[in-house]
């Protein structure tokens, strides 16, 4: 049956657009037919339930449209040219940045670097429309709300990705409503024992202060009338795990805003009227009152907060603002498309999506993934504290947060010239954490030498950290240079290597290319600036190396097979000699044709290596035997092919038939399947020589369905 009650809301809300929706939808119902959830319900209630959440927060009609096939693409049953045909490009660029974006998937205890990375893409893929990430926040939201058809494993899994990326996310960009829905979903799930006890004491509480609650309602409303102002009140209650991370810090009778009434009026100045009164009337709790108008939280969120008491000394909360402003707090960036053109408040909004983009494009630059990951969750967290200049005017700053970093948040002359801090008028440390109230007085020296590189082992926010880079990054470039080569140098000591001998072997292309620089130099002065580390240069040489040490060290072990040769069967001359007991190392299987070296080894005789092998370069120059190839045949040799190819179930027959064809033996196989769709075969085959293997790769790439081989 047509779902009425959206259509209605459709058209109510978007007029001259609301046919193109209502097409959308047609088409989403007739493509969905048939197809099923987990839980059974029919597919089209899922991206009916992320399009009228997005309807609920006002979101655009093109907005609106994509919600509804979001899914179209990924289950295989539209195309992005079939959508852009009949919906536009933009619709199909919201789509195609859905389906970019909800493939990356986070996975923090498998291949950290690998993950971090995919949301570095992520992230910077959310840059170029905050449409597509709306879009993944609602379909995240509502996949929430049905995690209890899912097994437990994945029903963890789920909560603390949301709990890990979405919350704060959502958060920062000050969607209150959605984020605290998340954060109890999650909260369920996660901990459901602290949950369920937590729930029932709550309940008690409520019905404990309702009565109380509806008589203070009703005092606010008289405040209201007495004022002569146009308003609202409401009655809030906590979600239940903004109360339980409140409770690591104190009991639950100390936490006030359990329930709390909201006072809602139209200008700015009517709010501060109402807190006056408000104190007139009810005993203010000293301490507890909080001006988010004046001081927005960095979110944007605006309010006055008081915490007072009744008469019989019932400690209750409230909190004034104007009805943009808890738009603002309930709808976060997604309240700009609620805003007509021509609305004085709509700059408001647009203040928010430019620190959306400000982080975007500040954090775009740093190229490790990791350090990307950091900055990313500093300026995403939700922890805050509040310090004070010498003249009392109130700075923002991550948890944590150190001298260094309010230095920088004052001005970045400030913060390179620093030498020095005073907190509450007593010398500290410049890497002590700073605490909500404390005022920072910042020493400066002209003749300083600048910030210093260890500065980025304990500033907390993103800014700092790329003010400090930035810094040594403008310095001399050979300077840099010197000071990278040095760091380097001291890194390949600690290692037990010497920095030339690693150089040497390091694929200066692939090291270039992974931090996106030119040439060695340029690699050297980013660690000198603190734009990648020594570590992460040397990673790969080094583990490279040690593998390489250990694996010749177990060279005369390895299992390799024996050939005792004839010379009438052609094989290897061994420095001139005849009938020698020789094997062929099985880490590169070596065959005629190719250039090859001997390891002479007193109980294995000589082992035959290709000359390009990893492991020969271990092997000291007195343990080498110069070795050739004799002419003739017979002599069969094993080396290992990869393939990839079309999982149609066809691939493996079709190379198999060839060989067989070939006469060419098969010794060992095996094959697996990948998640794109392909297969990749790897095998082990019989060749008389070098010439004799081209030739089968050859015949191997022109059979239909396959991708590549070798």
């Amino acid at each position: 049956m047509p779902n009425l009650k959206f259509e209605e809301r459709v058209t109510k809300n978007y007029g001259e657009n609301a046919p193109v929706i209502l097409r959308a939808y047609s088409l989403a119902q007739k493509i969905f037919a048939g197809k099923k959830r987990i839980n059974g319900d029919e597919y089209i209630t899922h991206p009916v339930a992320v399009a009228g959440l997005l309807v609920d927060l006002g979101l655009d009609y093109e907005t609106i449209v994509a919600a509804l096939l979001h899914d179209s693409v990924k289950m295989n049953v539209l195309t992005y040219k079939e959508i852009k045909a009949e919906f536009g490009e933009n619709i199909e660029a919201l789509i195609k940045g859905f389906g970019k974006i909800s493939s990356l998937q986070y996975d923090r205890d498998t291949n950290p670097e690998a993950e971090l990375e995919k949301l570095r893409q992520m992230f910077l893929a959310l840059g170029k429309d905050i449409r597509v990430i709306l879009i993944r926040i609602c379909d995240r939201y509502h996949n929430l709300t049905t995690l209890s058809n899912l097994p437990r494993e994945e029903q963890i899994r789920i909560a603390q990705e949301t709990m890990d990326i979405f919350v704060p996310l959502v958060e920062r960009l000050g969607m209150g409503k959605i984020k605290s829905s998340m954060e109890d979903i999650c909260f369920r799930y996660l901990k459901p024992d602290e949950y369920a006890r937590l729930d029932a004491e709550l309940q008690l509480k409520f019905q404990k202060r309702a009565v109380v609650m509806n008589g203070l309602q009703n005092d606010l409303k008289n405040v209201l009338n007495k004022l002569n102002i146009k308003g609202e009140v409401t009655c809030r209650f906590k979600h239940i795990y903004s109360i339980y991370r409140k409770l690591a810090r104190v009991g639950l009778d100390k936490i006030y805003d359990i329930i709390a009434l909201r006072v809602m009026v139209n200008d700015i100045k009517d709010c501060y009227a109402v807190l006056g009164e408000i104190h007139a009337r009810f005993k203010p709790i000293p301490g507890r009152i909080k001006d988010y108008i004046a001081s927005p939280k960095p979110n944007g969120y605006q309010s006055l907060h008081t915490t007072l008491l009744t008469p019989e000394g019932v400690p209750f909360e409230v909190q004034i603002r104007t009805f943009d402003m808890h738009m603002f707090c309930e709808y976060g960036v997604a309240a700009h498309w609620r805003y007509k053109e021509g609305n004085s408040n709509k700059s408001l909004l647009d203040d928010k999506i430019a620190w959306f983009k400000k982080t975007i494009e500040t954090e775009k630059d740093i190229k490790d993934p990791e350090k990307f990951l950091d900055a990313l969750k500093m300026d995403l967290s939700t922890g805050e504290i509040w310090v004070l200049t010498p003249k009392f005017k109130p700075i923002a700053l991550p948890e944590k947060a150190t001298p260094v970093d309010f230095a920088y948040a004052i001005h970045t002359n400030i913060g390179n010239k620093c030498v020095g801090a005073k907190v509450n008028d007593r010398m500290v440390p410049l890497n002590t954490p700073l605490s909500t109230g404390d005022v920072v007085e910042i020493i400066t020296s002209a003749n300083s030498k600048g910030p210093s590189l260890d500065w980025l082992n304990f500033v907390r926010s993103a800014g700092a950290r790329s003010r400090i880079r930035a810094y040594f990054k403008t310095q001399s470039k050979e300077a840099n240079i010197k000071l990278g080569h040095d760091i380097l140098e001291l890194e390949a000591k600690k290692c037990g290597y010497q920095l030339n001998d690693l150089l040497a072997e390091i694929d200066m292309a692939d090291l270039t290319k992974r931090f996106n620089l030119l040439t060695l130099d340029d690699v050297f002065a980013s660690i000198g600036y603190g734009g990648i580390t020594a570590r992460q240069a040397l990673g790969k040489v080094v583990a490279q190396r040690k593998l390489n040490e250990k694996l010749a060290r177990k060279a005369e072990l390895m299992a390799t097979k024996e050939y005792k040769l004839r010379p009438e069967n052609g094989g290897v001359y061994v420095d001139g000699l005849e009938g020698v007991s020789v094997r062929f190392g099985q880490c590169c299987h070596p065959i005629a044709g190719d250039d090859i070296v001997g390891f002479a080894s007193r109980s294995r005789g000589i082992t035959i290596h290709r000359k390009d092998c990893p492991n020969i370069r271990q092997i000291g120059e007195e343990k080498r035997i110069k070795v050739e190839w004799k002419e003739g045949k017979g002599q069969l040799f094993n080396t290992t092919i990869s393939i990839l190819a079309q999982d149609n179930g066809l691939a493996l027959s079709r190379v198999t038939t060839l060989l067989a064809n070939l006469k060419v033996n098969i010794a060992s196989m095996s094959s697996q399947a990948t998640a794109l769709g392909e297969v990749l075969i790897t095998m082990t085959i019989q060749v008389q020589d070098r010439d004799q293997a081209k030739g089968v790769i050859i015949k191997l790439r022109s059979l239909e369905g396959i991708y590549e081989v070798k």
